[in-house]
């Protein structure tokens, strides 16, 4: 019978330091063989990086085209109080909310949204990727 190879000490610190949880599937899958553990686990990183680029510009994108929009809609609204037309920042200068305003087809929501607590992040999330 042959003793089990022991990894190497750069794999060996590396694996010290992921629980045991995350490191589990990546162990499931290539059959309990620690550097391809670990090179799949690089590979998901690489991965999640690549969806986070894309993710970076489809996110970029609409949200200046919604800018352009609502700043050309808020420099169109007149201020009630002082008759003048609102500025272009309608972030520092906003038009209140009224029935023509874009935000007039958005449903207020039914309840204020609730914060969670650290615990329940972290609690929600290890359900959602079986990684504690």
């Amino acid at each position: 019978m042959t003793a089990p190879v022991q990894p190497d000490p750069r794999t060996a610190a590396v694996v010290a330091h992921l629980s045991e949880p995350r490191l589990r599937p990546y162990l499931a899958a290539t059959n309990g063989n620690v550097k391809e553990a670990l090179r799949l686990y690089q590979w998901n990183i690489d991965l999640s990086g690549a969806v986070y680029e894309t993710l970076h510009v489809f996110e970029v994108v609409p949200r200046n085209a919604m800018d352009a929009q609502l700043s050309i809609w808020n420099a169109t609204q007149t201020d009630a109080s002082t008759g003048r037309a609102h500025a272009l920042d309608w972030l520092m200068d906003p038009a209140p909310r009224s029935a023509d305003s874009p935000a007039a087809i958005l449903p207020r929501p039914p309840i204020e949204p609730t914060r969670r607590s650290e615990q329940e992040s972290r609690a929600a999330g290890c359900r959602a990727t079986r990684m504690c």
